[in-house]
């Protein structure tokens, strides 16, 4: 049977369910698994911006400066050798290279029309004592006023180029971390979405073996993409979007929880643009297969709510209603499966008390899983068991009544739920029959689905099977997984590219031939209770 082209693998994935921009023929997809590749890519990007027509645009919902991007790499290259993100974008931005941050505050979302400052210091008390994301808005306050007051040759480079976004209706929304590079001189547009903040912790390497002064059980396992070409348009007219949203925003108010002092909103007039013409890469007869991207996005129906008034805060740029073009695709991708389904999310296996609170729940997504199940195919689920409570990892409730109940005894043995031991897993990542991936910052749960999360995804097809690009990636994170060495890892990478032998690997039935090799170091552990 002949191998599905990429226009039809288009229309069985992006549509009807996304009839949006793609872009193919002109693009690379290339995921970074772990932070160490991650950084390590986007600092070889920003190296290379040197002057007034280049282009740093970062949006991040935690943001640190004062890691090394390198940290765990040469530190003879330029972006290590010591210099801290804050001080490479301050150089940068005093070079002249247009640099533009936007980081998340939806913590101080009650917005200041009507509301005296002791009103106001009533409210962010109360908020502070309920909801347990306030370090993050705390924290972006904090380095976006240092950012903005840091100096070269008696300028602040960075000044008014620093967004604090308060909008939403939660205090974590503003969820999405992109960065877009543009180098003029090669008319090289980059642009990298995924679910990996910037801030030490989230630098691990593959086989989380060299992470200095982390302890066991916090080395994050993460992953990002890198897209090269036409699709990182998509990414930049998303970027755009924010900061004109951000902007618009009414003047509010700042409180940090060790101060009484009030920070006014910072309005920025100048607006980031788009570069111009760039080059893309040409189009290649690749063994790996060709690939057509979508830009995905999730955003609420209104920009932000004025809690203390009563009133909302409309969008200037997007429509009325909620965009939710992740839900969408990713429904279409369930769906559409045939063989198997892989996810890797911390959310996937909630504890009780987050799930009757209402916080956790995938309410959205679990149904059509379940119907996966029931009609034959093998859906995987590796999640963090951090979120499970204390006790120790069990299948949540939420997966029992979702997704097992509706099923019968037969048809559960096609579903299977794993954690990674001795990792905290943060990845947002979705792959269907070595056909389909999604990578970004969504989310299983509803609230990234509905844009209470705002998010942003890059969901791609690749023709070519078992070898294709998303093939690839399927078998270097099971490589990791397993904790094979990289010598053994390209040996049995035939084995692990047939599904009839390596989805054995999470359920022996489920394999119709058995592994060659054995993997005594791996981390994949099975809850089965």
């Amino acid at each position: 049977m002949p191998l599905p082209t990429l226009s039809e693998l288009e229309e069985k994935y992006f549509i009807p369910a996304y009839g949006g921009p793609r872009y193919s023929g002109n693009v690379e997809v290339i995921p970074h698994i772990d932070g160490e590749a991650y950084f390590n890519a986007i600092a070889d990007a920003i190296d290379r911006c040197t002057g007034p027509d280049d282009k740093i645009y970062i949006a991040s919902w935690v943001f640190s400066p004062t890691f090394n991007l390198r940290s765990l790499e040469d530190p003879s290259k330029p972006a290590s050798g010591g210099a801290t993100l804050g001080t490479l974008l301050v150089d940068k931005a005093h070079l002249q290279v247009d640099v533009r941050i936007i980081l998340g505050a939806p913590y101080f979302s009650a917005g200041r029309e009507g509301v005296t400052p002791a009103e106001y210091e009533w409210w962010i008390k109360a908020r502070l004592d309920n909801i347990g994301v306030e370090w993050v808005t705390q924290n972006n306050i904090r380095e976006a006023r240092k950012l903005r007051s840091a100096t070269r040759g008696g300028v602040k480079p960075l000044e008014g180029r620093v967004l604090l976004d308060w909008g939403g209706s939660t205090g974590d929304s503003r969820h999405e971390k992109t960065t877009i590079v543009y180098i003029d001189s090669t008319k090289e547009l980059r642009a990298f979405v995924g679910g990996i903040d910037y801030t030490e912790g989230r630098i691990s390497s593959p086989l989380h073996d060299s992470v200095a002064g982390v302890t066991a059980g916090d080395s994050w396992h993460d992953i990002g993409v890198e897209l090269y070409g036409s699709a990182a348009e998509g990414v930049v007219e998303n970027f755009i979007t924010r900061w004109v949203e951000a902007d618009t925003l009414p003047a509010t108010l700042y409180k940090l929880d060790d101060t009484t002092e009030l920070y006014n909103h910072l309005t920025i007039t100048s607006l980031p643009t788009k570069p111009g013409n760039p080059v893309h890469p040409a189009p290649l007869s690749r063994p790996d297969g060709e690939a057509s991207v979508c830009v995905l996005r999730s955003y609420e129906a209104t920009k932000a709510a004025l809690l203390l008034t009563g009133k909302f805060e409309n969008w200037r740029t997007l429509p009325a209603a909620k965009i939710t073009e992740i839900l969408d695709v990713l429904k279409q991708a369930i769906n559409s499966a045939s063989r198997y389904i892989y996810v890797e999310d911390q959310t996937l296996n909630p504890a009780p008390l987050e799930v009757s609170a209402g916080y956790n729940k995938h309410d959205d997504l679990s149904p059509a899983i379940s119907a996966a199940c029931a009609r034959g195919v093998k859906v995987i689920f590796v999640c963090w068991d951090g979120m499970t409570g204390s006790v120790g990892p069990s299948v949540s409730s939420q997966i029992v009544e979702k997704i097992l109940d509706p099923l019968t005894a037969v048809q559960r043995q096609n579903f299977a739920l794993y954690w990674l031991a001795g990792n905290r897993l943060h990845s947002k990542l979705f792959i269907v029959d070595d056909e389909f991936a999604s990578i970004g910052a969504a989310n299983f749960w509803d609230r990234s689905m509905q844009g209470t999360e705002s998010e942003l995804n890059a969901a791609y097809v690749c023709t070519a099977g078992s070898n294709s690009q998303v093939a690839s990636l399927r078998v270097k994170l099971w490589s990791e997984h397993l904790r094979l060495t990289p010598a053994v890892a390209v040996s049995v990478e035939a084995e692990l590219r047939n599904l009839d032998k390596s989805l054995g690997i999470f359920r022996t039935a489920w394999a119709t031939s058995s592994l060659s090799f054995s993997s005594p170091g791996s981390v994949l552990r099975e809850i089965v209770s």
